[in-house]
């Protein structure tokens, strides 16, 4: 069964996007913000700006703007303090830029 109507592959997808939250969030020292707020391109690369102005996904030059402005601006004011924090009080971490506990 699946929740709320939603295919397998769906429930697949969402929990594998979950999953690399945590991994790039646990990478804010490294490359996990951008991975994080913009996602990766096809050579697996954090996105760039210029990755939001290519339309061949059907979306238009200006939607893509707007999404890449609305993806900055997190970016830009994100409590990335407050989230390594998280992390380390969970024992996912074992202290603001790792390393991370491997027997968590």
């Amino acid at each position: 069964g699946t929740c709320a109507g939603r295919s397998a592959f769906d429930e697949y997808q969402r929990t594998i996007g979950a999953m690399f939250c945590i991994f790039w969030l646990m990478r804010l020292h490294l490359d996990g913000k951008e991975c994080f707020c913009f996602g990766l391109n096809n050579d697996w690369q954090p996105k760039t700006e210029a990755d939001f102005q290519q339309t061949s996904s059907g979306h238009s030059s200006r939607e893509l703007q707007v999404e890449f402005r609305k993806r900055q601006a997190f970016y830009e004011n994100a409590n990335w303090e407050g989230l390594e924090k998280l992390f380390v009080g969970a024992g996912l971490l074992k202290k603001p830029g790792g390393p991370h506990d491997p027997d968590r």
